[in-house]
């Protein structure tokens, strides 16, 4: 089995103890969910069920982490994400062509939700070597981007 970076784990366990409010030690199946999404995890609720089927008592933080590493080993975090990430950018791609003007991205990601600022935005991508000639950057490329820096 991967075992979770010294970082990982901390934040797993960051986020484990946030949760456990009363400080026993344990949190509840729906906790686990909340748990994992707050250390950076996107996680289904049908997966937070697998992950706590036969947590009948609450799950203690040695057994949080280690779903937490088991999730890590198998790949879903990752996969998952990318899945999504991809779905979103094809939602915005009007033409279908796998690619988003980059125009476009910056407004979205400069003043909607969680905003980036505009020197944010031209750290993360380089218009000169990551788009084509018409201002496009591919789905592909993109989604790699925000993956290394999820890191």
């Amino acid at each position: 089995m991967v075992q979770l970076s010294a970082e990982q784990a901390s934040l797993f366990s960051e986020a484990f103890c946030f949760i456990d409010r009363d400080g026993d030690g344990i949190i509840s199946g729906k906790e686990v969910g909340v748990a994992m999404r707050s250390a950076g995890e996107n996680v289904s609720e049908e997966e937070v069920q697998e992950m706590v089927k036969s947590a009948e008592k609450g799950v203690d933080l040695e057994a949080f982490l280690q779903m937490a590493e088991s999730r890590n080993a198998n790949g879903n975090g990752k996969k998952k994400t990318e899945e999504n990430l991809l779905k979103a950018f094809r939602f915005l791609d009007r033409n279908q062509t796998g690619n988003i003007y980059v125009g476009e991205l910056r407004h979205l990601l400069t003043t909607v939700g969680e905003k980036l600022s505009g020197d944010e935005f031209d750290r993360w991508i380089d218009q000169e070597s990551d788009c084509d000639s018409n201002g496009r950057i591919n789905f592909e490329i993109l989604v790699k981007k925000l993956m290394c820096s999820h890191k």
